[in-house]
């Protein structure tokens, strides 16, 4: 499925800006975005979450601080879900009861 956003240069009248500076999306642009948003999200979200993560990694204000989620990819949480798995199970210890 090739996106027609991709294949075209952006239009000046799909867009808005307020009186602050702020853009808007004009209702026939958004409408074309949100048809294709699968598709963005499985090509761009890795690229904008690996940028995310350079930005944070760069900032001496983030020392300590928890580093952006993958909210696109969820990456960080399949990471985890698939060490949890790879994880044997522990046996209970049966050596001592309960009195």
């Amino acid at each position: 499925m090739k996106s027609p956003v991709a294949s075209t240069p952006f239009r000046r009248d799909w867009f808005f800006e307020e009186r602050n500076g702020n853009c808007r999306l004009m209702a026939e642009f958004a409408a074309t975005l949100s048809e294709t948003a699968t598709k963005w999200r499985r090509d761009v979200g890795p690229v904008v979450e690996w940028l995310a993560l350079q930005l944070w990694e760069q900032s001496p204000k983030m020392t300590g601080h928890r580093p952006p989620a993958n909210r696109l990819t969820q990456s960080r949480k399949r990471t985890a879900q698939e060490v949890t798995l790879a994880m044997p199970a522990t046996k209970q210890d049966t050596s001592r009861q309960n009195l």
